[in-house]
Parts: C-alpha cells; sequence; structure tokens
C-alpha cells in the first residue's frame, strides 16, 4: 500500500471514530432542514430551475432540476457525517463526479438552448422559450414538445434512484459512497441520452418551395409549447 493510500486511510478512521457533541448535532439537524427548505422554497418562488426566458411561468428545466438534486443529496450526507462526527467527510471521486455529471448537464443544456434560440432567430420564428409555459413540475421536466418522453423519464428515474441510494448508504455506512466507474457510466449515459435527444427537440419545421411559414404554422400548430431545460 502507497504512502498516500496509508495516510487516507488514518484520516478516513480517525474521521469514523470522532463523535460529534450534541450542539453539533443539533447545528446539523438545523443545516439539513434549512438546506431542504431553501431548495423548496427557492425552487417554488425564484427562477432558479426554470429557463432563460426569465418569466415567472416559464418551464421548469430538467438539467437545473438535476443539478440541486445531487447538491441537495450531496450536501445532505456532508450534514449528516457532519451532524455524527463533528467533522466533515474525506471527499473522494465519487461525489465529486455525481456534482460534474450534473454541472456538465446543466452546461450543455444551456448551450443547445442557445443555440436554438440563434437559429429560431435567423430563421424569423419566435424562439422556443418565447412560446413555452409551465404546465406542473413533473410535467415540465418529463415532457418535450410532443409530450412526455421516454429519455427524459430514464434519465429522472436513474437520478431520483441512485441518489436515495446514496443516501440510504451514508445513514447506514456512516461515510461517502465510492461507486465502481460503472455506475458513473450508466449516469453519465442517461444524461447523454437526454441531451442528445434534447438536442432534437423544438426543431423548426423547414419551409416548403411556394409555402409561407404562416401557412405552416396553420396547418400544423403544436401539440405542446416547446421546452426547454
Amino acid at each position: 500500500m502507497a504512502d498516500t493510500e496509508i495516510v487516507e486511510t488514518a484520516i478516513e478512521a480517525a474521521a469514523n471514530a470522532a463523535v460529534a457533541s450534541p450542539e453539533i448535532r443539533n447545528l446539523a439537524i438545523s443545516l439539513g432542514i434549512a438546506l431542504i427548505l431553501g431548495a423548496v422554497l427557492l425552487s417554488k418562488f425564484s427562477l432558479m430551475l426554470r429557463d432563460d426566458s426569465g418569466r415567472p411561468d416559464s418551464p421548469y428545466s430538467f438539467a437545473r432540476t438535476q443539478l440541486l438534486w445531487w447538491t441537495v443529496v450531496i450536501g445532505l450526507a456532508f450534514v449528516y457525517f457532519f451532524g455524527k462526527h463533528g467533522v466533515m467527510p474525506p471527499i473522494n471521486a465519487t461525489c465529486l463526479a455525481l456534482l460534474g455529471i450534473g454541472a456538465g448537464t446543466t452546461a450543455v443544456a444551456k448551450i443547445i438552448d442557445e443555440r436554438q434560440r440563434t437559429e429560431a432567430a435567423q430563421d424569423g420564428v419566435a424562439a422556443p422559450a418565447a412560446a413555452a409555459k409551465s404546465a406542473w413540475f413533473l410535467e415540465d421536466i418529463l415532457s418535450d414538445e410532443k409530450g412526455v418522453s421516454v429519455h427524459r423519464f430514464q434519465a429522472l428515474f436513474f437520478n431520483a434512484s441512485y441518489g436515495l441510494a446514496y443516501l440510504a448508504q451514508v445513514a447506514r455506512e456512516s461515510k461517502l459512497p465510492e461507486y465502481e466507474p460503472e455506475t458513473w457510466s450508466l449516469l453519465g449515459l442517461s444524461s447523454a441520452g437526454y441531451l442528445g435527444l434534447k438536442a432534437l427537440e423544438n426543431k423548426t419545421p423547414a419551409t416548403p418551395p411556394g409555402q409561407s411559414d404562416e401557412l405552416i404554422d396553420t396547418a400544423a400548430p403544436s401539440a405542446r409549447p416547446p421546452t426547454v431545460g
């Protein structure tokens, strides 16, 4: 075993052996409640999870919801460990990877939205965000312009399942879980599938020769307002 591994093991053992005082436990409980309430209230009464249109009735974004979910999950794991041992847990590659997948998904989704807005402006039509309105939270994050989509449902299922399993493992083993690369790959592929198909959403139909955009819009109205996020 390398010297660095021995040091890391010793640090982890010392952290796990420590016991927090009642004051620290109460502080951790308060921090956990504040984290959950803050996430819920900001999601409801701010534009934190909504698209970039700036309207209060704009749809909720799946990518931003995924990033907030993993932020809350890992934040609660840290708070739980702190409340039990009085120190912060050693950071491992798994928590960094999970946060990285959420942040990367949000960044790429924003790039896709900006590209679609630019293409819409070049075609002289309204940007997707201009017409999209929120239905309700789950419908927003699970739906594209055609309704509920399987790739969004799949991504939601895997993220929710692994997030709950992550917290359960923290509570059971009192340490941050370490997942195998295959687990990261599953979540990464799920997010990649969401982003790949998101790039195909809200496409502006090409105008056939001799036919105006107005005729197309009249003859083939969208089944659901375009979505972003």
